[in-house]
């Protein structure tokens, strides 16, 4: 008699896999809130509504390709139950990816947004925040000097964008991007002053160092959903292992 039980295993383990997207998805929505409030976070917010709609392709897939297993599975026993063995039923895996195909041929981008978490991360943190900061067509001549606290800790002071290769000044704490302020202290007819306001200390070459704190924290929401992307690819390529090992045959 066919035996189904380690297709029901990967399909399981797939199924198991909407608890980790969920908590990449609360994940994101926890950097999100801490750069809502901040002008400077718009691009941070941007590309997390884009790994929002991310999220949504990998429940989109995970469904699907437990759906095509199961549907698979339900054909091969009802035409078991009616033939009773009599005569051969064709390829498992044949049918697995024609059922897959069939699903897949109406996906649509659109769809994508039209999932919840999708549409109550545009509705909240996305609206809200370009909402607050809507751009403007003032001109801002003044010298620079910024603010940077804890809820803009991704966002480079000089530049308002996202850190790249962040570098901690030892002597106050700030961060900056590297070639941000290697340019800032080289401009400096005098000595250089940290340039986020209200900071009295000097940036100095020696008083430079790497944030990796910083590094790490802005790498981990990314590493998060690709090694959770990896895991689900690789519990596909489990299904289409199982299947090939079916007999097709009683």
């Amino acid at each position: 008699e066919m035996s189904f039980h380690k297709l029901d295993d990967c399909i399981q383990k797939l199924q198991d896999f909407n608890s980790q997207i969920q908590d990449g998805i609360e994940i994101s929505y926890k950097v999100a809130y801490d750069c809502e409030e901040n002008e400077s976070g718009t691009e941070i917010v941007d590309k997390l509504h884009e790994v929002m709609i991310q999220y949504a392709k990998l429940k989109r897939d995970l469904k699907q390709c437990c759906e095509a297993a199961n549907d698979s599975k339900n054909q091969f026993q009802s035409v078991l139950s009616r033939n009773n063995g009599s005569q051969e039923i064709g390829n498992f895996c044949e049918v697995y990816n024609k059922n897959l195909e069939a699903l897949q041929s109406r996906n649509t981008d659109v769809e994508l947004n039209e999932f919840t978490h999708v549409v109550d991360f545009k509705n909240t943190v996305w609206n809200q925040h370009h909402k607050l900061y809507e751009p403007s067509n003032v001109d801002n001549d003044c010298e620079l000097e910024v603010t940077q606290d804890k809820t803009n800790q991704y966002i480079c002071p000089i530049t308002k964008t996202e850190f790249v290769d962040p570098m901690i000044n030892t002597e106050c704490g700030h961060s900056y991007s590297k070639e941000a302020i290697l340019s800032h202290i080289q401009l400096s007819k005098r000595k250089c002053r940290c340039p986020v306001g209200g900071c009295i200390q000097l940036v100095r070459l020696e008083s430079l160092k790497p944030n990796n704190v910083i590094s790490f924290q802005m790498k981990n929401l990314c590493k998060t959903y690709w090694h959770l992307f990896d895991n689900i690819r690789n519990t596909e390529l489990d299904i289409q292992i199982a299947v090939l090992q079916h007999d097709t045959r009683r």
